[in-house]
C-alpha cells in the first residue's frame, strides 16, 4: 500500500513541496536519511500504511508538535528543535478562539535553531520559554518598548496576511526570523526586519495606529524573497514575540501588544490516497 503526501500538507525543510507516493520502505529510508517529518508524525503515517484497518476510515492525528505531553517527551526541553519541527509541520496557532495563523521560520532561524538544538554546552543560546505566570510580555523582568531582541527572549516577527495556501485555511501566517545582533551586522537575514521596520517599530500600540507594509514594500526596503515564499498578495505588520507555557502546559506564541495564540493541531483524514487536513 502507499500513501499520497500532498503539498497542500508537507513540506520539504526548503519549503519546496513533496508530492509523490511512497512505499513503505521508501517512506522510512527518506524520514531516516532527510527527517523529512517529526518523529509522530512518522510514526502515524507509518501507522497508516501498515494498518489493517482501511484507510478511508483513519483519521490521524498529528500530536507531535501539539499535545504537550507528547512534546515533553519527545523534546525534553529542547525547545530550538521543537521550533525547526513546528515549521517542518507547517504547524498552526489558534489566535483569537480560531484565527489559525501558520507559523514561518526565515530560512537564516531555522539554520541558527537546527544548530543550537545540537549544542550540549552552551545551552543559553536557546529559546526561553517563560511560565505561566508570564502572560504578556510586559510581566517579563527585562520588558522595555524597544525594537530590540536577542533571538532567545524575544524575537522579531511579522503577522503575515493573504498567504495563498498558508495552513490552517485563513490565508493567515506567524513569521518569525533571526535578528542582527551587535557585531553581526555582516550576517543579516534577507527575511528579518528591515531598518525602517526597526527604526518606526511601536508594537506596544495598537494596530489600527501602525504601518501595515505589502510586499512591494518590503521588497523595497530590503526583504528578499517574500514574493516567492509568501504571494504577491501578501501584507503584513511587524512585532516582537516571545513564547510562554500556560497552566495546561500548552505552548503560545505571543506579540508585544498582547496578541497570542497557542500550538493547535490539525486532524488529518486519510482519504483514499489524499491527506485532508481540518482544524481541531
Amino acid at each position: 500500500m502507499a500513501i499520497f503526501l500532498s503539498s497542500q500538507n508537507l513540506f520539504h525543510s526548503d519549503h519546496s513541496a513533496i508530492t509523490t507516493t511512497l512505499s513503505t520502505t521508501d517512506l522510512i529510508e527518506r524520514n531516516t536519511a532527510t527527517t523529512i517529518l517529526p518523529t509522530l508524525l512518522f510514526t502515524c503515517l507509518l501507522a497508516a500504511l501498515t494498518s489493517s484497518a482501511p484507510i478511508s476510515t483513519m483519521s490521524m492525528i498529528v500530536p507531535a508538535v501539539y499535545d504537550p505531553a507528547e512534546r515533553d517527551v519527545l523534546y525534553g526541553g529542547n525547545y530550538a528543535q521543537y521550533l525547526v519541527d513546528l515549521d517542518n509541520a507547517r504547524a498552526t496557532f489558534n489566535f483569537c478562539g480560531g484565527m489559525m495563523f501558520q507559523l514561518s521560520l526565515s530560512s537564516r532561524l531555522k539554520e541558527h535553531l537546527s544548530k543550537v538544538a545540537l549544542e550540549s554546552e552552551d545551552l543559553g543560546r536557546r529559546p526561553v520559554i517563560h511560565g505561566a505566570s508570564h502572560q504578556n510580555m510586559q510581566s517579563l523582568a527585562s520588558y522595555s518598548q524597544t525594537s530590540h531582541v536577542d533571538n532567545t527572549r524575544y524575537f522579531h516577527g511579522r503577522e503575515i496576511r493573504k498567504v495563498a495556501g498558508a495552513a490552517g485555511g485563513r490565508g493567515f501566517v506567524l513569521q518569525l526570523s533571526l535578528s542582527t545582533l551587535e557585531g553581526e551586522e555582516s550576517d543579516k537575514d534577507p527575511e528579518g526586519w528591515t531598518p525602517e521596520e526597526v527604526a518606526t517599530y511601536d508594537g506596544w500600540g495598537h494596530d489600527s495606529g501602525r504601518t501595515w507594509r505589502k510586499v512591494v514594500d518590503w521588497e523595497k526596503e530590503g526583504v528578499v524573497g517574500f514574493r516567492e515564499k509568501y504571494g504577491a498578495a501578501a501584507y503584513g505588520l511587524n512585532h516582537r514575540f516571545y513564547f510562554h507555557l500556560d497552566e495546561h502546559n500548552r505552548f503560545w506564541l505571543s506579540a508585544e501588544d498582547g496578541c497570542e495564540g497557542f500550538a493547535e493541531g490539525l486532524a488529518v483524514d486519510v482519504v483514499g490516497d489524499a491527506m485532508i487536513g481540518t482544524s481541531l
